[in-house]
């Protein structure tokens, strides 16, 4: 009966141990936050944060090539969508005449999305053959499938002084195509218009075909027929530099030296292709196809320019010099830091130690806001703007600041924790008189000390 009766205490026991201590969680929990749970396990919340931010890191950007940091290391795919379509800039509302929502219904007909090559020709008209052909070249290689809206190559339309010399050119053998493949349809003898056509088709360099004539004399004609304001709009005479030194001293080239393809990409981007990805793309085309055909030797420059690359452009570049200046602005705060917390200014030596523990405290929080911040918005596919990128900056000079605030308070602490900490009581009997002084915390729910008050008056 004893070792049963034993046995079964020690199970009670044990018991009343596990549910006075799920009791004492339960009560701990319910009376703290979460501010005090991290505060009652320091190692445990920096370690975490320190883990996600090297989980983070690698999607925060400062890993991407750019000017100034080509390491072997360094990713060639950028992290981060940096996207420089200029609709990002506009609010978003349900009002259906802000200006998102009207750029919205244009878009269902036309985009807003334009690149344009801007053609330089210093030597030649941009109406010779040799130029239009080049022009052509980039036309096609950029548009390789024509009316299909963008649907596979993303580009919905090009026009230049090429296209439509393109367009006239054909014009007679799509007009006798039109003409027997109606006449067919009237009389249901298609297969005689399928014969007409295969005729057209062999005869197309008399007749005419969508490409740039072999002689100089059709080009010429198809461009004296053609208004001149609809010229001025594809072709330039800017002048010419006759001695390279930038400046024009001819007013006239007489003839055209400048040209633009206007190039129409599609909104709806396909094959995970986004507007940054095309602009690259395209800029690497016209790259390869100049080098091809000794462009340099003609002296002819083709630039890419619009308001979707500009925009890109801008917002790619405000994101470089974000990687360019944060750092220095990240050494320069921690110098600073440093100089004024290890008593170099106030004793004339440094507490090195001192100063590493305000680093710490202050700096380390601030970078690793920094970098999730920019590891979310990487890993989640987020649209980094110029807007967005200010968040850098911010989280720095607000982070700084909160911990300074906190490293001043923790130095003050220490300094002065003793002399508040430990108050003092000071006993009074009652006459008035003061018989006794306690330094500390007096707990009057004490029983001893509440007894050996008692022994006085």
């Amino acid at each position: 009966m004893r070792s049963d009766d034993s046995g079964n205490n020690r199970t009670d026991s044990i018991k009343e141990f596990f549910v006075k201590t799920n009791t004492r969680i339960k009560r701990s929990m319910r009376e703290s936050d979460a501010t005090s749970i991290l505060i009652m396990n320091p190692i445990l919340a920096i370690f975490l944060s320190l883990c996600l931010t090297i989980y983070l890191l690698p999607h925060s950007g400062v890993n991407d090539c750019r000017d100034g940091y080509e390491y072997n290391w360094c990713s060639e795919e950028s992290a981060l969508n940096v996207n420089g379509d200029m609709e990002v800039y506009l609010p978003t509302d349900n009002n259906p005449d802000s200006v998102k929502n009207l750029i919205a219904q244009v878009e269902d007909d036309w985009t807003t999305n334009v690149m344009v090559i801007y053609v330089e020709s210093e030597d030649f008209n941009v109406t010779q053959i040799n130029i239009l052909k080049q022009i052509d070249l980039i036309e096609r290689e950029l548009n390789p499938v024509m009316n299909d809206q963008g649907e596979q190559d993303n580009v919905i339309y090009v026009l230049s002084i090429s296209t439509v010399i393109k367009e006239v050119n054909s014009g007679g053998g799509r007009v006798v195509k039109a003409f027997f493949s109606g006449l067919a349809e009237s009389t249901g003898n298609q297969q005689f218009s399928d014969q007409i056509n295969d005729t057209i088709d062999s005869q197309s360099d008399i007749i005419g075909n969508y490409a740039i004539p072999d002689e100089q004399d059709r080009i010429d004609q198809i461009l004296q027929e053609m208004p001149q304001n609809a010229l001025d709009k594809l072709v330039r005479d800017v002048g010419r530099d006759s001695d390279g030194d930038g400046i024009k001293e001819a007013e006239n080239a007489f003839f055209w030296n400048r040209g633009v393809i206007i190039i129409g990409i599609s909104d709806d981007l396909t094959s995970n292709q986004t507007l940054s990805t095309i602009i690259s793309q395209t800029q690497e085309k016209i790259d390869a196809i100049s080098i091809k055909n000794n462009w340099m030797q003609s002296n002819l420059t083709m630039t890419l320019t619009g308001p979707a690359p500009l925009t890109n452009a801008v917002t790619e570049e405000s994101f470089k010099l974000f990687w360019s200046v944060f750092p220095v602005g990240v050494v320069a705060v921690a110098l600073t830091l440093f100089t004024f917390h290890c008593d170099l200014l106030q004793t004339g030596r440094i507490r090195w130690i001192q100063g590493i523990k305000v680093l710490i405290i202050s700096g380390l929080p601030t970078l690793c806001s920094v970098w999730i911040t920019l590891g979310i918005m990487g890993i989640t596919d987020y649209e980094v703007t110029m807007t967005v990128i200010i968040v850098g900056p911010i989280v720095l000079a607000l982070g700084v600041s909160y911990g300074l605030h906190i490293t001043n308070r923790y130095a003050e602490s220490n300094k002065w924790g003793d002399a508040i900490a430990m108050g003092t009581t000071i006993l009074v009997n009652k006459k008035g008189k003061e018989f006794a002084r306690i330094i500390g915390e007096v707990n009057f729910q004490d029983e001893k000390f509440l007894k050996w008050l008692s022994k006085y008056d």
